[in-house]
């Protein structure tokens, strides 16, 4: 096969020399269906047990190639999404020279392709990998570290180290789970490469320059008076949005705060829900657009919070609720939101 040099978790299969092969004669079967954006690489759901459905070596290797060949101009070196489908597709080549009967192999193709799409069609996927199909999930310790890492600002610095170390896991897991032959040196093997690239990624994420932008934005501009709905937003509020979504559509974005604010008409608990509702509305309305623009919402962390009238930029007199109190209010009316991206350069 054609070992990728950046990610290669078979580097541990290029250092432990001992794997357990095995022949099998392949048939065509009606359950293997191509999928047209990979012509002749069928990958299709495989019960355990022998069967002559498994997916093979040539398959593999197809497969592989049309990873790499869909980074051939670079656009996807820092996309989590591709990153993952490159670490799984290696671990499937490794448990493929080991093991070929439980549908192990056909799993991790099965996931390198749901996530070579998703980078292609700039989608989202989870940080952190599900238990594979019969492997269920250990409690290694490199698991919880993976969880806390990923919770931390600056994951868009370190998106290789954590994708691999998710596959890594998924190694370990299956090496633990076979018992039999090598596998506990192979296993060790694989929590150790884990540890490497958790400890890389520690580093890049503290190392992690960010840069904070803030976008304040008029609640009166944004919705209909005392309103919170997506039906209450008004146009102009939504031009704002589509306008700001436009201009983050090149950021690596780490985190997105939207802090709702009311001015002090009403009571303190509704300008508080008020407030909240409204930084929920802004949030979901965001991570919509943001979407549209091609931009992976499912490695940034969005956080709404509500501060009702606690944090008022004016004051003004008199407590009789008049037009002129609400035009003098006007500025405590607001939505602010806060942008922490990855600084180029």
């Amino acid at each position: 096969k054609q070992t990728n040099k950046q990610t290669c978790l078979t580097k541990l299969g290029c250092q432990v020399t001992t794997a357990v092969f095995f022949t099998l004669f392949l048939v065509s079967s009606p359950a293997f269906s191509a999928s047209p954006l990979y012509d002749g690489v069928p990958i299709a759901p495989v019960q355990y047990g022998w069967q002559p459905d498994y997916i093979t070596d040539k398959q593999l290797q197809k497969l592989d190639q049309q990873i790499q060949a869909a980074n051939a101009d670079q656009a996807l070196q820092h996309n989590f999404a591709y990153l993952k489908a490159q670490c799984q597709i290696e671990l499937a080549h490794w448990t493929y020279r080991e093991v070929r009967t439980t549908g192990i192999t056909e799993h991790l193709a099965q996931s390198a392709v749901h996530n070579l799409q998703a980078a292609q069609a700039k989608q989202g996927v989870a940080l952190i990998s599900g238990p594979s199909p019969g492997y269920p999930r250990r409690p290694f310790t490199q698991w919880q570290k993976l969880q806390q890492l990923a919770q931390q600002r600056g994951t868009v610095c370190a998106p290789q180290a954590l994708a691999c170390a998710d596959a890594a896991l998924l190694g370990a897991e299956y090496e633990y789970r076979e018992g039999y032959g090598n596998y506990q040196k192979h296993g060790i093997h694989f929590l150790k490469q884990a540890d490497d690239y958790l400890a890389q990624a520690e580093q890049q994420i503290a190392s992690c320059q960010t840069q904070n932008n803030r976008h304040p934005l008029s609640a009166d501009a944004l919705f209909r008076f005392g309103r919170y709905q997506t039906q209450d937003l008004l146009p102009q509020g939504r031009v704002q949005l589509q306008q700001l979504a436009q201009s983050l559509s090149k950021s690596a974005i780490e985190q997105i705060t939207v802090v709702g604010h009311t001015d002090r008409i009403g009571s303190d608990q509704a300008n508080q829900r008020l407030s909240q509702r409204r930084a929920d509305t802004v949030v979901k309305l965001l991570r919509q657009l943001l979407q549209q623009q091609g931009i992976n919402t499912e490695v940034i962390r969005f956080v709404s919070e509500g501060r009702g009238e606690s944090q008022p930029q004016v004051h003004c007199n008199g407590n009789q609720v008049t037009e002129a109190l609400k035009a003098c209010l006007q500025p405590n009316r607001r939505v602010e939101i806060n942008v922490i991206s990855r600084r180029e350069g």
